[in-house]
């Protein structure tokens, strides 16, 4: 395992270390939970762009300890790649992990906290704070589907793309919502804001997750890719794209 990584990786939210350390991190793992299972549940993903590879999936995992303790979930990983002749060695290693249960689950629970206004709109649904920018659009090929992204520099960047399945009558049949994450946290000031996205996820809470067949492709196809967008009054634009987003407040 340790063989696939780079001299030095840009390692979860570690920063650039060198492959010692990680060792070091599996091998601490692996003793505190000695069995562990790992195994990808969606498509793998591969890109390129400017001679850097990427590739992203969806993994569900599980650890058990000594003692029988143990713990599960799933995790959305993306990774960077160089190559080297026939070899090729990762550069960068980020997660998003989710879904996580363990074995003391069945401990009484405190009441739930009630969400921070803007924050969320019922419990375990994530929303975007305002104010936020927004844009409704329906893919050209795809005339059943709309969708609406909201994007939000409030409290970090926040990137959320909600999908709406309409019937002939422009009815809502079903919903799902893909949230993004940029690399890095992207770059934002008076005038302009610049990210990359790094990471592609579904919020699971929300509505039918299993409107992906066309959703998770083109959800996915936005990973990799850097935007550039540019404030003006009431809203922003993004330079390549045209897109236009109005600022709700």
């Amino acid at each position: 395992m340790i063989a696939d990584y780079d001299a030095t990786v840009d390692f979860l939210n570690k920063g650039r270390i060198p492959v010692t350390a990680i060792e070091a991190e599996e091998t601490a793992q692996r003793q505190k939970w000695p069995k562990g299972q790992e195994q990808v549940v969606d498509t793998i993903n591969v890109s390129e762009s400017a001679g850097v590879w990427s590739a992203t999936y969806t993994i569900t995992f599980y650890n058990e300890n000594a003692a029988g303790e143990w713990h599960k979930g799933r995790a959305d990983l993306m990774m960077n790649l160089r190559a080297e002749g026939a070899r090729i060695y990762i550069t960068s290693q980020k997660a998003k992990v989710y879904d996580v249960t363990d074995s003391k689950e069945s401990a009484p629970k405190p009441p739930p906290v009630a969400p921070a206004k803007g924050q969320a709109s019922k419990a375990g649904t994530i929303t975007v704070p305002r104010p936020c920018f927004v844009m409704v659009a329906r893919p050209r090929d795809l005339p059943q589907i709309e969708f609406t992204d909201q994007i939000s520099f409030a409290n970090g960047l926040m990137w959320h793309r909600t999908y709406r399945e309409l019937s002939a009558d422009g009815k809502v049949l079903r919903t799902c919502r893909a949230i993004y994450e940029a690399t890095n946290g992207g770059q934002v000031d008076r005038n302009n804001a610049t990210f990359r996205i790094g990471v592609q996820g579904w919020d699971r809470d929300f509505g039918d997750g299993l409107l992906t067949g066309v959703c998770a492709k083109n959800a996915r196809s936005l990973v990799g890719r850097t935007f550039e967008f540019q404030f003006v009054p009431g809203g922003m634009v993004e330079n390549q794209t045209g897109m236009v987003f109005q600022r709700v407040e």
